[in-house]
């Protein structure tokens, strides 16, 4: 029998550099017209601009800043924050189930209830074959301006898959009112297991001042081990390296139009499984503790790859907006 889990203790340092020439404000949580909540949490669960307390749903959010904070680095940290959200963990980056509200299908299922998109655009796995109950989204959770968690059914406005409610990473934006850049690195120790590393930058550079900006950020993380292969006699087998970046355009040739433009690429690369073999009746540990025995380290590789584009154009009354990806 099979065990997968994460070690209890973890202990992290963390450094950031923070430069902005001239720079530009922003609140708990960014926004387009960030003069109308000058200290409100602003989210778009409705596809607009509202306060959090102004909207008819269960809504959890989280700022970018809040996440540094508190230290978060992946979903797997990210879920222990909010009510309701859970997940069935395997124990590698990229892999599970997110369940909202106890509502999933069960581990063997093709598709899952809770959907994850990227600021506008779809990003949980669907259809034949895709196996979205077993592959989890898990983009590195840097140079975001918040993360929101919509509870109950959203298939109104976010489609097919969000049943349970959607998960929704809200970029930072690029801005053109100034120049701002950001380094961060962080070194992570496990008890019983490996140490890692990782480092985050990012830069925000307007091209045409208050009409057009690109902002582009980059990760390198190294997420350390803590199960051995004892047939192998292989340490810290189920590290993994978490690598990848984005580049984002906004152009607004007008005041009513809003252009974005966006290309990220992450690669998730689990050298071993992440699992400890366990007695079938009394689930006492066989070897010890976070041990196991196969022929080989079961490493996999998952790559993301999203290209998506979209206008907002405000007619006054209404907005319509459309999304390409």
């Amino acid at each position: 029998m099979a065990y997968s889990g994460v070690p209890r203790f973890a202990l992290a340092v963390t450094t950031a550099f923070v430069g902005a020439v001239p720079g530009w404000s922003q609140t708990t949580a960014e926004t387009d017209r960030p003069e109308l909540f000058s200290s409100d949490i602003v989210v778009t669960a409705s596809r607009r601009d509202e306060r959090l307390q102004d909207v008819p749903a269960a809504v959890t959010a989280l700022s970018g800043d809040t996440l540094e904070t508190l230290g978060v680095r992946s979903f797997s940290d990210y879920v222990s924050l909010v009510p309701g959200l859970s997940q069935r963990d395997v124990g590698n980056p990229g892999q599970g189930t997110f369940i909202i509200r106890g509502l999933n299908t069960g581990a063997q299922s093709i598709t899952n209830t809770s959907a994850v998109y990227i600021d506008d655009t779809p990003f949980s796995a669907s259809g034949f074959l895709s196996a979205g109950a077993l592959l989890t989204p898990d983009p590195d959770i840097a140079d975001v301006a918040r993360i929101e968690v919509l509870k109950g059914p959203q298939g109104t406005l976010y489609g097919a898959n969000s049943l349970g409610g959607l998960i929704r990473i809200v970029s930072n934006r690029p801005h053109p009112s100034g120049v701002s850049a950001r380094v961060q690195g962080d070194v992570t120790a496990l008890d019983g297991g490996d140490v890692g590393w990782s480092t985050r930058a990012s830069v925000n550079v307007p091209i045409v001042s208050d009409k057009l900006a690109v902002r582009a950020n980059g990760v390198y993380r190294v997420a350390p081990g803590w199960t051995d292969n004892v047939q192998l006699g292989t340490d810290n087998v189920n590290e993994s390296i978490i690598k990848g970046g984005k580049l984002a355009v906004r152009w607004t040739p007008v005041d009513a139009l809003v252009v974005d433009l966006s290309g990220t690429i992450q690669t998730i690369e689990n050298k071993g499984a992440a699992r400890q073999d366990n007695e079938t009746l009394t689930l006492v540990p066989r070897d010890g503790r976070y041990q196991y025995r196969a022929a080989q380290d079961e490493s996999g590789k998952l790559e993301y790859r999203l290209y998506s584009g979209s206008v907002d154009y405000d007619f006054g009354g209404a907005s319509l907006i459309a999304t390409v990806s």
